[in-house]
This record gives C-alpha cells, structure tokens and sequence, in this order.
C-alpha cells in the first residue's frame, strides 16, 4: 500500500501489524513496522509524527542489536527533521577527536 501511494491503508495495516507484533513480543517486526510508520509519515508530509515513529524504531533496533537495520533509521531521521525544520539535509564531516594510544591517528 505505502509504495503504491495509498497511504490511508498503509497506515490501517500498518497500525494494525504494529498492535499484533507489540502484544506477540515481536520486536524486529514491531522495529519494521515503526520505520514503515515513519517513512509513511514523512510521505504524507508529517515529519514531526515521522520523528516520533522513527525514533520507536530506533530503540527497538538498538535493543535488539541491529545495527543495520539503525543506520537506515538515522539516514531517514535526518530527511525527517530535516523536513520538519524545512531545509534540506545537510552532510556533517567528521571532526578528529583525541588519539588512542594503539591506534593510528585519523587523518585531518
């Protein structure tokens, strides 16, 4: 349904697999479901409720150790809050820390 564009029974199916996997103990189905919630959110121009969904799925991932499946959460929680602040997503370089005794020193 959310891929087709029909986003009133993507979000009724959606809602209904996310109630059945909660009570089920199902938390990698229940992570899926919130990120599907989320990316119909931002689709239907809601980032703010985007934000809430994704940041559900994101914990539910952490907690069950998908790191995976978080660094597709944190890729479309920047396109969230980026449309929730109307600007466009910007890339942050990486700013070298300390050093790590045994460890070489990144470059820059």
């Amino acid at each position: 349904h959310l891929r087709g564009g029909d986003y009133v029974e993507a979000g009724t199916a959606l809602t209904s697999a996310q109630s059945l996997a909660s009570s089920n103990g199902e938390r990698l189905v229940e992570a899926r479901i919130a990120f599907g919630l989320g990316e119909l959110a931002l689709a239907c121009g809601k980032p703010p409720q985007a934000v809430v969904h994704l940041h559900r799925a994101l914990g539910l991932f952490r907690g069950i150790q998908a790191p995976v499946f978080e660094a597709r959460v944190l890729a479309m929680l920047t396109e969230a809050y980026a449309a929730a602040s109307g600007t466009e997503p910007v890339v942050i370089e990486a700013v070298p820390g300390p050093e790590v005794p045994g460890r070489a020193p990144l470059p820059g």
